[in-house]
């Protein structure tokens, strides 16, 4: 995998690639897919041998695993990762290639350019040497000139010329040859000085050239690597600009991945659910099966049961039906009793009062007439006092649901009406064996009838009743 531009070049063994770490470049290698670690934190295998299960030991390889929380999130960032980090370490390692080459053709170039100002230094030099030796001839040459100038003279004055000249016979020609000499050396150093001077102007001329094509040969090798490594730059910028697309679309690809996994695993949960279900049922169904046999016998059990409850029901419904004719009997003999009672008083031919009743009797007949008057005020609350057809309605009422005797609802009705019960009644329940009894936390009172014409109650009456409470 090749480094991104900066980083340091992928190590030629041992694979992995630099990112930066606070600043400073980090080797980093595989430990599995889509999976990076530093290199300093991996431990050497046994041997030198790689694990085989490096990096597969995740729950996404783990079918018996659950992928949620951090293995979901590691699993779909290792889905998104095996999807980028591939094509980035491919360009990654095209823009080092490009870098590469770059480098080394701005390297060559580099080279020839400097063999160029190297030639244009030792044109410089060889120009100043040049000029050296041309002012060093034409030095030489004038030093030459000077000298045989002089030789000449000098050998003229030396010769014929110069024995007439000693001897007076030279006619002047010795002092104009000595003349004409200097004026020829005269000539001849100024000739020397004109040609040093063309000569060292040429010398500058070919030195300053030398120097100035130095400079253009130098300035033209820095345009051309800066041209080398610019064009690089522009070449590697669809490189980057893809990488940075693939890094962009990370966070995509493991959404994608995420909301996948999280689907796939919610169905494998729901299947298993599901299969669990499956299995639950059946040994429901089996349960039920047995609960059904148990329920059959239990039913079979139930039935015979029932059948005897039944004929038990029908037993206890005819004890009822017995009891309740022996009630309705006895209710029929008590209010016949009752009336009897009343149309021999009516007759004047009531007789000597009746054996008193049992303790038990007697409060019974008293708790009855308890009972009658709230039956009778709560009907009055009901429907208003009641009189004629609606209070013979009451009175049916009472009788029928509760088998109360009319001699029970006679006296509750005058205890209601007048808070006592009238010397008649009083008298019929003595001749029906009545006894004592109380009304409102105090004895039963009696008095006179109530009706105008009604006899007063004699005193052997009053004295019967007295001996039992009432009056």
């Amino acid at each position: 995998m090749a480094s991104i531009p900066g980083l340091p070049p992928p190590p030629k063994s041992g694979g992995g690639h630099y990112v930066m770490v606070g600043g400073k470049p980090q080797l980093i290698k595989a430990v599995g897919p889509g999976k990076w670690a530093p290199a300093s934190s991996i431990k050497a295998g046994k041997a030198g041998k790689a694990n085989p299960n490096a990096g597969f030991n995740s729950a996404l390889y783990n079918p018996s695993q659950t992928l949620s929380g951090k293995a979901l999130d590691t699993a779909a960032g290792g889905i998104a990762d095996a999807q980028v980090k591939g094509p980035i370490s491919e360009l990654a390692s095209q823009i080092a290639s490009d870098n590469t080459s770059n480098q080394a053709g701005q390297k060559q170039d580099f080279g020839y350019y400097m063999q160029l100002a190297q030639a244009a230094q030792d044109a410089v030099g060889q120009q100043q040497s040049i000029g050296t030796g041309l002012n060093s001839t034409l030095q030489g040459i004038n030093a030459q000139q000077q000298a045989g100038i002089a030789q000449a003279g000098q050998q003229a004055q030396s010769g014929a010329l110069g024995r007439m000249g000693a001897m007076g016979l030279d006619g002047g020609q010795l002092a104009a040859l000595g003349a004409t000499t200097a004026q020829q050396q005269g000539i001849g150093a100024l000739n020397a000085q004109t040609f040093q001077s063309a000569g060292a102007n040429q010398a500058a001329n070919y030195t300053a050239a030398a120097s100035a094509n130095r400079g253009v040969v130098s300035l033209e090798g820095e345009q051309q690597i800066g041209d080398l490594a610019r064009a690089g730059a522009l070449a590697n910028e669809p490189l980057n600009a893809k990488i940075g697309a693939l890094q962009a679309s990370r966070g995509a690809l493991k959404a994608t991945a995420l909301g996948t996994l999280r689907t796939q695993e919610r169905n494998y949960q729901i299947a298993e659910q599901g299969l669990q279900n499956t299995a639950n049922a059946q040994g429901i169904t089996v349960a039920q099966d047995v609960a059904k046999n148990k329920l059959t016998a239990s039913g079979q059990a139930v039935t015979m049961r029932g059948q005897d409850l039944t004929a038990a029901g029908k037993a206890a419904t005819n004890a009822l039906t017995a009891s309740g004719q022996q009630i309705t009997s006895a209710r029929d003999q008590a209010n016949a009793l009752y009336h009897n009672a009343l149309l021999a008083q009516k007759q004047g031919k009531l007789g000597t009062a009746a054996k008193p009743m049992a303790p038990a009797q007697n409060s019974k007949f008293w708790g009855q007439v308890q009972k009658t008057l709230g039956l009778i005020q709560e009907a009055q609350g009901s429907i208003g006092k009641p009189n004629g057809a609606v209070a013979g309605t009451i009175r049916t009422t009472i009788s029928a649901k509760f088998g109360f005797t009319d001699a029970v609802i006679e006296t509750a009705y005058e205890l209601l009406g007048y808070g006592s019960i009238s010397a008649s009644q009083a008298q019929i329940l003595h001749g029906m064996g009545v006894r004592g009894g109380t009304y409102k936390g105090a004895p039963v009172k009696v008095t006179a009838n109530y009706k105008p014409a009604a006899p007063t109650v004699g005193n052997a009456v009053k004295g019967a009743l007295g001996t039992v409470g009432i009056g």
